[in-house]
């Protein structure tokens, strides 16, 4: 991999970038995004695979030489998020927008075929090049795993990445074993019996019972697990009631649990599910939860270790290595981790970490300058497992 690319190869990949960016679209609806990926893959001498799906794509660079397959993948969905008029250039939807970079990792990997295009005759085994939708809602992965992704091809080893505004630009983050948390949604629906605002012998009001269900939610992790551990239990939507003199007959509370392993998944789901039978009896009440949407632990294969470090360094220098705290943030990469030798990249993308919109804000950007250096570490990626594998 040449230590320098053309200024060429910048510039094609910041105007690539820049057409997904002003057309983002939301999972399960990337008509566009899948139209223009597979209109960018068309000069290049791969294959498309046909996987009965609505949107996405799987390429494949076969070289005709045997050796171990490599899978390198991006998600390409957008969020529903209406990005800052302030920003140029800007989504072209109301309401729609790359706000997780997504954009980003498309064209890293469009990147990364274009420059393993081009070495083809330095490969000893052929590339697959998924652009996987329906990351946010956690389904992509799962479905294309479903639909036979993994039993298709023998992928010896798989790689991605994520863009990570915290970071600064030119530096890639690591970390093996687990890497990105388990998560689960859990809907919480307290019971009680509507009635008359004035008359509250009458009815059975569930609002107490949820907010002391609520207020024993955030005991759980101080109180209940070995500190050693790191999880985190959130609340984020609370639904009851609709007129100020009524008594509504249930309250809905949402949030989210994750959890950095197996073991203490299960014991939150078990503590909240514990909390949501027994407290809300005290006021009358009854109470249920349901987990959904779940989302595996992201695995980093520590036999993946030393080409990760080895790519990542040939690209930006050891020092610009950095290892990668546990992120309670979640992937559905998890779900190829689950079945494949799998690493996940982070990779820096702000010229100002400190003041750096996060992820899934309004305001949040890309350093476009960091867009050769993903394509590179994903090529970069193949080429080492390759020669490591052989």
């Amino acid at each position: 991999m040449p230590k320098e690319l053309s200024s060429h190869f910048a510039q094609q990949l910041k105007e690539i970038k820049r057409d997904f960016h002003c057309h983002p679209e939301l999972g399960l609806q990337e008509k566009w995004t899948t139209q223009h990926i597979q209109h960018e893959l068309q000069s290049l001498d791969m294959s498309l695979e046909n996987f009965d799906q609505d949107t996405g794509v799987v390429a494949v660079l076969h070289t005709g030489k045997p050796g171990p397959v490599v899978a390198l993948r991006a998600d390409i969905d957008a969020l529903p998020i209406d990005e800052s008029p302030s920003h140029n250039p800007r989504s072209q939807y109301s309401g729609r927008m790359h706000a997780c970079g997504h954009d980003a990792h498309i064209t890293c990997l469009l990147g990364a075929a274009m420059l393993l295009n081009n070495m083809r005759n330095e490969l000893n085994g052929d590339v697959i090049f998924v652009f996987q939708p329906d990351e946010e809602t956690s389904h992509g992965a799962k479905n294309l795993i479903e639909a036979g992704l993994l039993n298709r091809f023998s992928i010896k080893a798989m790689f991605g990445l994520h863009v990570r505004p915290e970071f600064p630009s030119g530096t890639i983050g690591v970390r093996p074993g687990a890497a990105m948390s388990a998560k689960d949604r859990f809907t919480i629906t307290i019971q009680g019996r509507g009635g008359h605002g004035a008359m509250p012998h009458m009815s059975i009001s569930p609002i107490p019972a949820g907010i002391a269900v609520i207020q024993a939610l955030q005991t759980i992790v101080g109180c209940r697990i070995d500190p050693r551990s790191t999880g985190v239990i959130s609340v984020c939507a609370i639904h009851a009631g609709t007129a100020d003199n009524v008594f509504p007959s249930d309250m809905v509370i949402m949030g989210n649990l994750r959890a950095d392993s197996v073991a203490l998944r299960a014991q939150l789901r078990q503590e909240i599910t514990d909390i949501v039978h027994a407290i809300p009896t005290g006021s009358h009440c009854t109470g249920s939860v349901t987990f959904d949407n779940s989302i595996e632990l992201l695995y980093n294969s520590p036999e993946l270790l030393s080409i990760a470090a080895a790519s990542a360094s040939s690209i930006v220098g050891s020092n610009n290595v950095i290892e990668q705290p546990f992120d309670l943030t979640s992937e559905d990469f998890s779900e190829f981790s689950m079945h494949v030798p799998s690493f996940f990249y982070f990779l820096g993308a702000s010229k100002s970490p400190p003041t750096a919109a996060p992820l899934h804000s309004p305001e949040f950007v890309v350093d476009d300058d960091i867009l050769p250096i993903g394509a590179r570490l994903l090529a970069e990626s193949v080429l080492q497992a390759q020669a490591s594998f052989v």
